[in-house]
């Protein structure tokens, strides 16, 4: 049985007008570059299955992307910015195939942009109104920005045969009311550990459904229920041992529910690895780790580290299962000396101490008294990369 630390954490397939995305992202990145939120990490997320929808829409593909007009960090600031520019375009993925299905016609669901490595992706995705109004004109209760805004989601890897699931990817979309009105959600796919399910080249399945603020819908529905799933698009809420339809109505924008599926195609920079997978009997390290009683020095055991442009990942053992990773001083060291902190954002760990952790590389973060975190994340130039530095250990790449 593992213990898991949840993450909080193309060339593309946009369906307007080149002139029309044009317009919209460079009023974006203004935003972005005056007013440059971090990003709030957070260990709790609830997660719903869903099974929703009416009639597919396939949509075309244009060339925007390859003109430069989609800028990487415009699209997926609030997780991770890129080094530089060149290497952010070289990163954005394809998505091929794209299509939708949304339970109110009146809606429809864009395709901005996709990133991630062989494993894991951020899929930037829009719901927006087919008549071009703002979707918050209309919301069921008036827009409050105070609540942000936040919608349950799934996702999945599955063949031909619909709604056949042969594996559910986990994670979860970050949303957010953009700058035309309409709801906009990244979304974070998959895992990275070093034998983690390979997302190239497969369907993805990403679900939604209820628009919400965070807040008040969940004042609303805690007293009433211990969780929720979704059935033919609606969210039912457990209570007294049973599945019940809630009535959230006074608190919720939208009871709407929709799917997205496409077809993962990652670059070639996207899918670039670095591995290191031989330790000698010296590498075994004193590193930080805590248990129960508190936090201690161990001694851990290496079995290998993978790092791509966004993550480092690290296999090894703890020598006890009840013991887990904690603060360490990671640095990435680049060839010109540079030194990257990196931070751990998710793993897992067995009851023996075996474990996987995927840690970020970061240009700041600050950590909350609720154990939550602000951090800036980055991509980086693997090309540019030297070795890997643990508690003033180098490990030559």
């Amino acid at each position: 049985m593992k213990k898991y630390i949840d993450e909080a954490f193309e060339k593309l397939t946009p369906v307007r007008s080149d002139e029309e995305i044009f317009s919209r992202v460079l009023r974006r990145a203004e935003n972005l570059n005056s007013s440059k939120k971090r990003k709030r990490i957070s260990l709790k997320k609830t997660a719903v299955a869903i099974c929703a929808a009416l009639g597919t829409v396939t949509l075309g593909i244009t060339g925007a992307a390859a003109v430069g007009v989609i800028d990487f960090d415009t699209l997926f600031g609030r997780f991770i910015t890129a080094e530089s520019g060149e290497l952010g375009e070289n990163l954005l993925c394809r998505a091929e195939n794209f299509s939708y299905t949304v339970s109110d016609s009146n809606y429809k669901i864009e395709l901005n942009g996709i990133t991630g490595s062989a494993a894991d992706v951020l899929v930037n995705l829009e719901i927006s109104r087919t008549d071009g109004t703002p979707v918050i004109d209309s919301f069921v209760n008036p827009y409050d920005p105070r609540y942000g805004v936040d919608g349950h989601d799934d996702s999945c890897v599955y063949p031909d045969k619909a709604i056949d699931y042969t594996h559910n990817i986990g994670g979860g979309g970050s949303y957010t009311v953009n700058d035309e009105g309409n709801v906009e959600a990244v979304f974070s796919l998959g895992s990275t550990e070093l034998n983690s399910y390979p997302l190239k080249d497969k369907k993805i399945r990403i679900e939604g459904a209820k628009i919400y603020p965070i807040e008040p819908y969940f004042d609303h529905i805690d007293p009433l229920c211990n969780g929720t799933k979704v059935e033919n698009g609606k969210v039912l809420y457990f209570k007294n041992n049973q599945y019940v339809p809630v009535d959230t109505s006074s608190v919720h924008y939208l009871d709407l529910s929709w799917t997205a599926e496409f077809e993962y195609v990652p670059s070639e920079i996207a899918l670039e690895t670095i591995r290191k997978g031989y330790y000698a009997l010296d590498d075994v390290k004193l590193m930080v780790a805590y248990a129960d009683e508190g936090i201690s020095e161990q001694k851990v055991e290496f079995h290998g580290m993978e790092l791509t442009s966004t993550h480092m990942t690290i296999e090894g053992k703890l020598p006890s299962g009840d013991l887990c990773f904690a603060d360490n001083e990671i640095y990435l060291i680049k060839k010109n000396g540079d030194r990257i902190k990196m931070i751990m954002k998710s793993g897992s760990q067995d009851g023996h101490g075996k474990f996987s952790y995927t840690l970020r590389y970061c240009t700041g973060y600050k950590e909350n008294a609720d154990g939550s975190f602000f951090a800036d994340f980055i991509a980086v130039d693997l090309t540019q990369v030297k070795a890997v530095e643990i508690n003033g250990t180098v490990y030559k790449l």
